[in-house]
């Protein structure tokens, strides 16, 4: 990878402060979730990761290009959970995956070189996720959730501390 495509992920990341995961399902309407979202942003997250979980692609497709729309109006970062297609038609900053993810070989193969890749470890560890994380972690700008695992190499860790679900 070049390595001032790297430091310049490396010093974004470096920024994030408080990250908002924003579920789809969890709401009634596009409005509640823009203004929730915007509620969030107003008190300093700079990081959404939207987790796109209707099964109409068209509707998510929607909804996240006004969150994407939202997050640049707040020079937030934005990441579409296990969405590649829709990361690439929106162009948001790039992807969360887990453990039931498509390969991040393949993920680093597919997205342009610029675009963040990191790992939600669904806020538990256990041996397999941890194993799972030590394999992987070359190709992981970041690794979120409960990690007990001291260093990574590159691989910038956020703890739950820093993480809220939108309410």
């Amino acid at each position: 990878m070049n390595g001032k495509i790297t430091n310049i992920k490396y010093l974004r990341l470096n920024k994030v402060n408080k990250i908002l995961i924003v579920e789809y399902k969890s709401f009634y309407n596009d409005i509640e979730i823009l203004d929730k979202t915007a509620q969030y942003l107003d008190s300093g997250f700079n990081l959404v990761e939207f987790y796109p979980e209707c099964d109409n692609d068209c509707k998510n497709l929607e909804i996240t290009q006004k969150l994407r729309q939202l997050t640049s109006i707040y020079d937030s970062m934005f990441l579409i959970k296990n969405r590649l297609d829709i990361v690439q038609i929106t162009d948001s900053d790039g992807v969360i995956l887990d453990i039931n993810s498509i390969k991040p070989i393949y993920v680093k193969k597919l997205l342009k070189e610029d675009k963040i890749i990191g790992f939600d470890s669904n806020l538990l560890l256990s041996t397999e996720i941890e194993n799972y994380i030590l394999k992987e972690r070359n190709f992981f700008d970041f690794i979120q959730g409960k990690i007990e695992i001291e260093y990574l190499n590159g691989v910038k860790i956020f703890n739950n501390s820093i993480i809220e679900r939108l309410k």
